[in-house]
């Protein structure tokens, strides 16, 4: 080919590389014509160039595999034909040219030294990967793969050994190192290893897990279990080795020591529930139940304040029938916690379970004298005494002794359902509630849910005044009767109840009621009172809206 050709292919390329500097098809192209042409220095050149623009790419370690080849033939025909010593070529090659963290490059370097039939250069190679990436576990593998292939099974070995040697901590190593001798059948060395591993690693199951396979697999059973105790005296709070030898134990046909295993790790871990459960378990495979029993109760004693100990036996007792015996572990339970719901809970279920519903009231009953001030006890009482009413009934034969303000029910029609005995004793529960918690407004705001549920619209207002009453210095109680009111369109009443609330002093919540009336005014009142042709009032409203509007503003401004 005449040299201007050969000049113009390679200007090609370089404008192509020029236009395309992230496409390493470009690169490899002009290579590719390099290489034919015998042009080594610009071949390396060219791989360099790309190296450089490139080597901050995603794509940078996928795509040197597609160049290295040409680079390494290239370098390996130049030395031969410039070097003579053998040794001082590879050298060369290996120093100057190889990415020395990039294992891609080794193997496509390795491949071009196999069909060379260079195999000493190969584990030359292989060495400088492994000095230059000492924990990188793929270049061992490498190494030794190359190894087991030329029947070199020692120095094989030696590679493993050399691994776990320098990554003592590193699990994969040992494995790499195991799955040779396995291979080679060679069990107590695979003993030997992992034990290595285990000083090294005294904390990790995973080592005592393979001692204990080899040892098994030697017919070394006892030497298994010691090979266990050692792992559970230097791991006494870890469950998960006294669950492995347990299986072991079970494997084998030890139940007994089984049992034993965990009942050493309650005494240990006394208040690890995971322990009792395991031992638990065991007993019930064993139809061992009062053993299983008495493991939970062992459980109570220790921890009088942990539900699910109490919960675990009363499911025994429970499935067994024993119902009178699960009653008393709950009432226990509760005089070991009186503060606690749970408790309650847990023998209230019973006691539905049972259809002992005037004794889940009871129950609730002794809760609520135990914590007075807690509104989930009372929540739970009415729940329980209203669980089968019908809201929808109607009659007229009970009144509320609270009896409402006559302005305030002028507009409210007369109330027709039906209060149940039930519904009765949910009210007069929450009228305890508020005695007992009478600055609470989460108490008032229940017993309004079930009154207006009742259809008892009247007593929920008289209970909304209530609080007001008993509560004259807090504007959350105002600020709840305003609400009402703006709910039912009524802003005048609203605004008047507002304005008390807003008139207390050295009170943040009166800030947020001042918002309230601000956006009534703007919003509301001058509409409404237009609606009804009080033409003067909708005027005066207007213009104290647009005051308060402005008051508004700037509040919020200021926050």
């Amino acid at each position: 080919m005449r040299i201007g050709k050969i000049d113009e292919i390679i200007n090609c390329w370089d404008f192509g590389i020029e236009q395309n500097q992230t496409n390493v098809q470009f690169y490899k192209a002009k290579i590719n014509a390099l290489f034919k042409l015998g042009k080594e220095i610009e071949v390396l050149e060219c791989i360099q160039l790309w190296i450089h623009l490139n080597k901050n790419s995603s794509q940078f370690e996928k795509e040197l595999s597609l160049i290295s080849r040409y680079k390494f033939e290239t370098c390996i025909n130049k030395f031969d034909q410039t070097i003579e010593k053998k040794e001082e070529q590879d050298l060369i090659i290996k120093n100057k040219i190889l990415s020395p963290n990039n294992i891609k490059e080794y193997i496509v370097y390795t491949n071009v030294l196999q069909k060379q039939g260079k195999s000493k250069e190969i584990l030359q190679c292989w060495d400088l990967g492994i000095m230059n990436n000492i924990h990188d576990i793929d270049f061992y593998y490498a190494k030794t793969m190359f190894l087991e292939q030329q029947d070199n099974i020692q120095a094989a070995i030696e590679c493993w050994k050399l691994g776990f040697n320098d990554n003592q901590n590193v699990f994969k190593f040992y494995e790499g190192y195991s799955n040779l001798l396995t291979k080679l059948k060679r069990l107590q060395e695979v003993v030997d290893c992992w034990q290595y591993g285990i000083k090294h690693n005294q904390h990790q199951i995973a080592y005592y897990k393979r001692t204990v396979n080899a040892l098994l697999e030697l017919k070394e059973e006892q030497k298994a279990i010691d090979c266990l105790d050692i792992g559970i005296c230097s791991n006494i709070n870890n469950f998960e080795f006294y669950r492995y030898k347990c299986q072991i134990l079970k494997q084998l046909g030890r139940q007994e020591d089984c049992l034993k295993c965990l009942e050493s790790g309650i005494q240990n871990n006394i208040q690890n529930i995971s322990f009792y459960q395991a031992h638990a378990n065991e007993l019930q495979n064993l139809h061992r139940i009062e053993e299983q029993l008495q493991c939970w109760q062992f459980g109570i004693e220790n921890q009088k304040d942990c539900l699910s100990f109490y919960n675990n036996k009363f499911n025994v007792l429970w499935e067994l029938k024993r119902y009178d015996e699960a009653l008393q572990l709950c009432d226990y339970g509760i005089q070991n916690n009186p503060q606690d719901e749970s408790f309650y809970s847990q023998k209230a279920y019973a006691l539905t379970q049972l259809e002992k519903e005037e004794e889940v009231i009871k129950c609730w009953d002794e809760g609520i004298i135990q914590n007075p001030h807690k509104l989930e006890f009372y929540k739970e009482k009415c729940n329980v005494l209203m669980k089968f009413e019908n809201l929808g009934e109607a009659d007229s034969s009970w009144l509320s002794d609270k009896i409402p303000d006559d302005e305030l029910i002028n507009n409210e029609q007369s109330e027709t359902l039906i209060l149940t005995e039930n519904a009765q004793k949910a009210l007069h529960c929450w009228d305890q509630g508020i005695l007992n918690n009478s600055s609470d407004i989460d108490f008032y705001k229940e017993k309004i849910c079930l009154l207006e549920k009742l259809g008892r619209n009247q007593e929920a207002i008289a209970c909304r005044m209530q609080g007001i009453q008993n509560n004259k210095n807090n504007p959350v109680f105002y600020e709840m009767l305003a609400k009402y009111y703006q709910k039912q369109n009524r802003i005048l009443e609203s605004i008047k109840f507002l304005d008390q609330g807003i008139k207390i002093d050295n009170c943040s919540d009166n800030f947020q009621l001042l918002i309230m009336k601000c956006f009534y005014l703007q919003n509301n009142l001058g509409k409404s009172l237009f609606e009804l042709k009080q033409f003067r009032e909708a005027l005066k409203y207007n213009r104290l809206s647009e005051s308060y509007g402005f008051l508004r503003r700037k509040f919020k401004n200021s926050l």
